[in-house]
């Protein structure tokens, strides 16, 4: 640190500061003090050596999204790369979101999007997004996106579940609501919350034959006799109507 601060060419103060801060960090465990030498050294060049990659780890792990967020502008002002500029844009947007700044997010996610529709990662924060901001409409779209191009069962189940619930609840629509649930179903049959969801559907679309069909089959996947119980009462309200 005392070279760094003596020194008068840039190129040996940024050095200085980097070797300071890995001594801090990976000899002495001082993260403040490695912190510390890592701005000073990004406020040289941000792109030297490990700078970028450390100093942004340990804003993260300290929640410093101010921080987080002037290092990645700062970055992403010196990258030509799509790829790497699309990743910063997406944690640039993650950074943005946790200060509330959800229009600010909401631009890094659409210029990440904008060269690389497919992005999972940026279509899944975008979908997030949306929800926070009431735009059920744009969570619908970036729901359908990724239920298209996600394989993973336990992700795509995710997906529809929350496209159910924007049908059931936020806007609705029963009989995509109905279609969203039962993908949900293929992929858990014995979602007895899920199962419930429809159940609500069928009675709202005023199909008392499918409501206690479906209902049947909570009965019989509740193990807890007082659920048992209650999913029974359900099914004589049903039957009813």
């Amino acid at each position: 640190e005392s070279l760094a601060r003596t020194s008068v060419v840039k190129e040996h103060q940024l050095l200085a500061w980097h070797d300071a801060a890995k001594i801090w960090l990976d000899e002495v465990n001082d993260t403040e003090r490695a912190m510390s030498a890592l701005e000073a050294a990004a406020e040289i060049d941000a792109t030297y050596a490990d700078v970028f990659t450390r100093l942004s780890a340990l804003y993260a792990d300290k929640r410093l999204d101010a921080e987080l967020a002037r290092l990645l502008e700062k970055r992403l002002a010196v990258v030509e790369d799509d790829d790497e500029r699309v990743a910063l844009e997406v944690e640039l947007s993650r950074a943005f979101a946790e200060m509330g700044e959800l229009a600010k997010a909401k631009a890094c996610l659409e210029s990440a999007l904008a060269k690389r529709p497919d992005h999972t990662t940026a279509l899944g924060s975008m979908a997030d997004l949306c929800v926070r901001e009431g735009d059920w409409a744009g969570a619908e779209q970036a729901y359908v996106r990724l239920a298209r191009l996600l394989t993973d069962p336990a992700d795509q189940r995710a997906v529809f579940e929350h496209l159910g619930e924007i049908y059931s609840v936020h806007a609705p629509n029963l009989s995509r609501a109905e279609v969203a649930f039962k993908e949900v179903l293929k992929r858990a049959p014995d979602d007895l919350g899920v199962l419930a969801k429809l159940v609500d559907v069928y009675k709202r679309q005023g199909d008392v034959t499918r409501a206690a069909e479906t209902q049947q089959k909570i009965v019989a996947g509740s193990l807890d006799p007082d659920a048992r119980l209650a999913s029974l009462i359900e099914l004589a309200r049903i039957h009813e109507v």
